[in-house]
């Protein structure tokens, strides 16, 4: 039998055998049943709901809001405010305050890890600044964001940084899952002051074109670089020093062997070496020659800086 509201079935009205029975009585009798006709949703849609459609939470496998023959593709709560898609028992994306984003990386066009620059100083809805601090779930303490809607992100860097780039607190448990319910954190990569770079492999082999600057050039994540450098003798371009002689003007006594060829004694700013093939060779210089070379430059390092133009970088949660 129809039951109303409370659980049970209303019969205002009794009656006995062979006693008349008058449409109003039974019409009272059956109010309730006539009540649920007349607050029913008709199977083909000809008339609108007057209240909330109320689903089961559900999950990926089972999601509260799903079709006759394809139980396992619809949508489920994921958690508050949040609404998982679901096709075939795999969660495809999310739908939040943030609007809808992809788990898989398609059906938007900006995926969760972009990273990007921005006029702003503080992150747009959606995005995190990549400076460096960390993200986690609500209970985490994360000092740049601590939302569920990190999660996606949290993954992400789990898995594409090692923890010397991404560090979780810590340390890394055995899934990115089990440490973000875990409540633990992971620090965002840091633009701060920093221009960035393509990797040296991307994929190919390295190209060779960082150098000894950045010792681990293919390493995703991994810095390098100074803001400032200092010479070191083998960088300088070749070069001559003046020197500037200061001579008086002074004579030279000669003693000189016989059969040398020479006689008599120099004079005058001029002062030259000889080979003497005797046993004998003595020159003494009354004046001395004074020769000095100057030193230029400080040696102090010099500034490695492009001109540059400041902003902020922001990462897709």
């Amino acid at each position: 039998m129809p039951r109303n509201g409370s659980g049970t079935h209303s019969t205002p009205n009794s009656f006995s055998s062979g006693s008349t029975i008058s449409s109003s009585a039974m019409n009272a009798n059956f109010t309730d049943v006539s009540t649920e006709i007349t607050n029913s949703l008709p199977r083909d849609g000809q008339a609108g709901m007057t209240g909330q459609f109320k689903a089961a939470s559900g999950t990926p496998s089972l999601p509260g809001m799903s079709f006759g023959s394809d139980t396992d593709t619809g949508f489920y709560r994921k958690a508050s405010n949040t609404i998982g898609a679901v096709v075939g028992g795999t969660e495809v994306g999310t739908i939040d305050s943030n609007g809808f984003n992809s788990t898989l990386g398609v059906l938007v066009p900006i995926p969760t890890g972009v990273m990007l620059p921005y006029l702003g100083t503080s992150a747009p809805t959606g995005w995190v600044r990549a400076n460096g601090r960390t993200i986690g779930n609500a209970s985490s303490s994360a000092t740049e964001r601590a939302n569920a809607d990190t999660e996606t992100l949290f993954t992400f860097l789990w898995n594409n940084f090692a923890d010397a780039q991404c560090a979780v607190s810590s340390g890394r448990g055995i899934s990115a899952a089990a440490d973000y319910a875990a409540n633990k954190t992971i620090a965002l990569p840091s633009m701060r002051g920093r221009a960035p770079f393509g990797l040296d492999d991307m994929g190919n082999t390295a190209a060779g074109v960082l150098g000894t600057v950045i010792t681990n050039q293919t390493t995703n994540g991994a810095t390098g670089g100074s803001e400032t450098v200092t010479l070191t003798e083998a960088q300088m371009p070749q070069h001559n020093h003046t020197a500037t002689v200061n001579d008086p003007g002074h004579v030279h006594a000669q003693t000189v062997t016989t059969g040398s060829g020479i006689t008599g004694p120099s004079t005058g700013g001029g002062f030259s070496l000889y080979a003497f093939d005797g046993a004998e060779n003595t020159q003494t210089a009354t004046t001395g020659i004074t020769v000095s070379i100057a030193n230029k430059g400080s040696g102090a390092a010099h500034s490695n800086m492009p001109p540059a133009f400041l902003t902020t970088f922001i990462i897709k949660l």
